[in-house]
């Protein structure tokens, strides 16, 4: 990737560490103080933690690598996923539906986020 070095990036890391502390410790209040099942801490992290790799992955080079895509592309689809995955795991422990309800938002957000970064990334890719 592209901004791997130098102070600025050192940050980045603190501020990931950090916003996973927050995240850890906002799951098991929720968790505590609303009385819901212990595998809600999981989902809650994965969704807190998704929003704030997603927003500090803005924060990065929007230049593309050679093969790939750019550092920022990446980090903001890997938060996107990461908060996805802790959306559908909150619905799928908190509302009971049919187990296609689930798969199905899954695939929709996949898609959607999928699609967005295609639609962003196309206009600067060096290929």
């Amino acid at each position: 990737m592209v901004d791997n070095k130098g102070n600025s990036y050192r940050t980045r890391g603190a501020v990931l560490a950090a916003g996973a502390l927050i995240a850890a410790a906002v799951g098991l209040l929720v968790v505590g103080l609303a009385g819901m099942a212990w595998l809600n801490v999981l989902w809650i992290f994965l969704l807190i933690f998704g929003i704030v790799l997603a927003a500090a992955g803005a924060t990065y080079s929007s230049t593309p690598d050679k093969f790939g895509p750019s550092e920022q592309a990446y980090r903001v689809v890997s938060g996107a996923l990461l908060a996805l995955i802790g959306l559908v795991g909150v619905l799928w422990s908190n509302i009971h539906a049919d187990w296609y309800v689930y798969v199905a938002v899954l695939i929709i957000g996949i898609a959607v986020i999928g699609l967005s970064a295609a639609l962003v990334g196309h206009k600067s890719s060096k290929f």
